[in-house]
């Protein structure tokens, strides 16, 4: 017995220090070059315009794709630029403007000089390690430690997250409010007296989540939805009341604020978002093109996080009850993004489902580390992508004599273990196989963020 608490001590003292060292890999890589890579700084600007005008005038201004639904147009100096921009602007809702806004003001990007964008990405590196964070605590409280480490660390090395995480854009905000909030929730769930100081705390917390997340973007709307699905299901009516409450709060503040600088344009704008081309073909984009914006990125992280995340979902040696804390959101996304996702492939929506692929990731990996070789079928040719767009052997033929040789790795691993169970081989092979992956997954991230 001793010796086994021993070995759980190590364990988790193990971990502890992988989930570290990711975190000072991941924070470094994601800060690399910071003010670098501007594939679409017109839709960073646009939050920075709103948010500065807001502040500054008390009028937000931007640019826009709805040109025809705004009769005033104006020129405003901004940035070292001098930018048509429509007045008012009401596209979207204020808060996100307000936040990012405030920061350019904190940090001296408010005027006509040219903008520091290190400084003003800032922010959202905080989100996105914010976001990991309770990604972890939400699955360490629904699952396991190992699962939530397993998450964080392959969360700190996903790809696409990398690069998204520079770029300011609201969604990276409404991802972090949906983890806390699953993660509160998650505490909630677990409280068996529901009358509690710490109960009343959680659903304060949630409660204003749901609120903020619909006036940071409309998108935001799957956070409370998810709550209210989950409250019906729990039979909870007073989570459910208060996350009723504070969402209609935060729908009659758009409507207000709309009202107050322009009904007509605000509800032209409206109308303009729903009859903007549609096409249901954009839910499977999220795996066929993994575009950030209009910067393009073949990261196989989306396929195999959803294929994770469909194996964890099913895996009924798991309560229902705890795979339900996860089918909810991931519904109330599928609905979000088949009912107002543009025909484009890119769009700002992705970046919500960068903690669930997160998890789904983290399972497949867990369950490898556990002995499911069957999740090689996944993982090798996931190694064999990065190995290409590493770039770290040119060579393709050669590329193939890697590739082959470590087929024959991992075949010969398993092997050994069903020959000789008592040498553990399948855990080395394991270790050996992500520490490969996550080091061409690096390597191809510092080819894509280019040096100043």
């Amino acid at each position: 017995m001793h010796i086994k608490v021993l070995q759980q001590r190590y364990r988790k003292t193990a971990l502890l220090v992988l989930v570290g060292t990711a975190i000072i890999i991941g924070l470094c890589v994601r800060t690399q070059n910071l003010g670098a890579l501007h594939p679409f700084e017109n839709d960073e600007q646009s939050w920075l315009l709103m948010g500065t005008s807001l502040l500054q005038q008390g009028i937000p201004v931007s640019w826009t794709v709805f040109w025809d639904k705004y009769p005033t147009t104006e020129i405003f100096r901004y940035g070292g630029l001098e930018q048509l921009v429509v007045t008012p602007f009401l596209d979207h809702p204020p808060l996100f403007g307000l936040f990012i806004g405030a920061w350019a003001a904190l940090t001296g990007n408010n005027t006509y000089r040219p903008l520091d964008w290190m400084a003003l990405r800032m922010p959202m590196i905080a989100l996105a390690m914010g976001t990991i964070l309770f990604t972890g605590l939400f699955i360490n409280k629904l699952f396991h430690s190992t699962l939530a480490s397993v998450t964080a660390i392959v969360f700190l090395f996903f790809p696409a997250h990398i690069v998204a995480s520079r770029f300011i854009a609201a969604e990276h905000a409404i991802a972090f409010l949906f983890m806390l909030s699953l993660y509160v929730f998650a505490v909630f769930d677990s409280e068996n007296n529901k009358n509690t100081p710490k109960a009343a705390l959680c659903i304060t917390i949630i409660a204003l989540c749901s609120g903020m997340a619909i006036l940071l973007k409309l998108s935001g709307i799957v956070l409370p939805a998810t709550i209210i699905f989950l409250s019906l299901f729990r039979k909870n009516w007073l989570l459910l009341g208060v996350t009723l409450l504070a969402t209609s709060i935060s729908i009659s503040l758009f409507l207000l604020y709309g009202n107050y600088y322009d009904w007509g344009i605000f509800t032209s704008v409206l109308s303009g978002h729903s009859t903007r081309p549609q096409s249901f073909w954009h839910f499977w984009s999220i795996f066929t093109q993994m575009d950030i914006g209009n910067f393009t990125m073949r990261d196989p992280s989306f396929i195999a996080g959803m294929i994770g995340l469909f194996t964890l979902l099913t895996n009924t040696n798991i309560a229902w009850e705890k795979r339900l804390t996860l089918f909810v959101p991931l519904l109330n996304l599928s609905l979000l993004f088949l009912f107002v996702a543009p025909v484009e492939s890119y769009g700002w929506y992705k970046f919500i489902w960068f903690p669930f692929l997160a998890i789904g990731l983290g399972y497949v990996f867990t369950e490898l580390w556990r002995g499911m070789v069957a999740y090689y079928v996944l993982i090798l040719p996931f190694i064999a992508s990065m190995l290409e767009q590493s770039m770290f052997i040119e060579a393709h033929s050669h590329r193939k004599i890697w590739l082959l040789a470590f087929y024959g790795f991992v075949a010969f691993s398993i092997l050994l273990q069903h020959y000789v169970p008592k040498i553990k081989i399948l855990p080395l092979a394991f270790g050996i196989s992500i520490a490969f992956l996550f080091f061409l997954e690096l390597a191809w991230v510092n080819t894509l963020i280019p040096v100043y």
